[in-house]
């Protein structure tokens, strides 16, 4: 492993592992552009998704780390890792040691994946991110953006629960294939008929047009075509998104080393 573990592995303070992570179903979530009502466009997929994303967390497909400093200027880093010790059933105990990417360390040991404006509100951490992409096995990279957490972390550190939401863009969701070379935006619009509804830039609120089974086309809030074709959700102008909102919770770790 070199010298980086030696001289980064300090930096950490504590540090947890999630042990749960759940889609919230509709009407839970938070309100993700200020207009007073709750935004979980997942939430109508929640008993889809759940069985995945909890099991990718639950069987080690899927190790997420947070670290925390909890003082009064709280920070918070997020890594994903792997097992350092091959003991699998240790993991989700407490007693988990893990390796993180050492690329998520800039020269000077800081990490590269901190939560901006940490805070406390309330006795609860607050914090947000620009971007929060980790790995689910079967679905693939999957990348929020605008990522926010409100945590509830117990006084004696044995663990955290709380809420984690962000936008699941339109490209993002074109980029994960769902079997028979479809994306999982064709199964949003065509099967469950999902709309953007985060309106990322400020434009108005785009569309995605399906014919049935395929993205076809891709509008503005004019009306406007942007693009046509499966991939149009990943034309620069698509830049909305669906809210999404989670219900994590987390045990103690330890980062012994960097790979």
């Amino acid at each position: 492993m070199g010298d980086e573990p030696a001289s980064c592995v300090g930096y950490t303070n504590t540090t947890f592992v999630m042990n749960s992570l759940v889609a919230l179903p509709e009407g839970q979530g938070a309100d993700m552009n200020g207009d007073g009502k709750i935004d979980n466009s997942f939430g109508p997929l929640a008993d889809l998704l759940n069985p995945t994303l909890n099991g990718a967390v639950k069987d080690g497909g899927n190790i997420l780390l947070f670290d925390m400093f909890l003082g009064e200027k709280p920070s918070v880093a997020f890594f994903r890792a792997i097992d350092a010790n091959a003991k699998l059933d240790d993991n989700l105990t407490g007693d988990g040691e893990f390796l993180v990417p050492s690329e998520q360390f800039d020269v000077s040991c800081k990490p590269t994946s901190m939560f901006e404006n940490a805070r406390w509100e309330n006795g609860r951490l607050v914090a947000k991110s620009e971007q929060w992409a980790f790995v689910i096995p079967h679905l693939g990279s999957i990348e929020f953006t605008r990522a926010g957490l409100d945590l509830e972390v117990a006084q004696d550190r044995s663990g955290y629960m709380g809420l984690f939401t962000g936008t699941w863009t339109t490209c993002g969701l074109t980029n994960i294939g769902f079997g028979s070379g479809t994306s999982f935006l064709d199964v949003l619009v065509n099967n469950f008929e999902l709309a953007p509804d985060i309106d990322m830039d400020g434009d108005g609120l785009e569309r995605v047009v399906g014919d049935g089974t395929r993205v076809i086309e891709c509008v503005d809030a004019q009306n406007n075509v942007i693009a046509k074709g499966s991939d149009c959700g990943c034309h620069p102008e698509m830049a909305d998104g669906y809210s999404v909102a989670f219900d994590g919770t987390g045990v103690p770790a330890t980062i012994v080393g960097t790979y």
